[in-house]
């Protein structure tokens, strides 16, 4: 009974290291995005997102609550101009402009 057990065991072991191997394959990095708040203040908000995403999180983004650093609460995302990844520079001066200001 206990051969059985530790062939059994020692069958599956393949399969569960290719699952541990696919499941660290999936690379999350961190994203800046110059957004506007429904009080109608910009702001660059920080997320962290799988790196295949990055495109589609102008979109993901909306409706979400950040904290609002002028207004010291929560606020709801209305408008997502552009994300990045961290590193990366934004493409529009009024973004480029807000990240400068803004502390990370």
């Amino acid at each position: 009974m206990k051969r059985l057990v530790l062939a059994t065991a020692l069958a599956s072991l393949p399969f569960n290291l290719a699952f541990a191997a696919k499941k660290d394959t999936v690379k999350k990095i961190d994203i800046k995005c110059h957004v506007e708040f429904t009080d109608k203040t910009q702001a660059i908000v920080f997320t962290v997102d799988k790196e295949s995403k990055i495109n589609t999180k102008t979109k993901g983004i909306l409706g979400q609550k950040f904290y609002n650093i002028k207004r010291k609460k929560e606020s709801r995302v209305v408008k997502a101009f552009e994300c990045v990844a961290l590193q990366d520079e934004f493409k529009t001066l009024a973004a480029k402009r807000l990240d400068e200001v803004t502390p990370k």
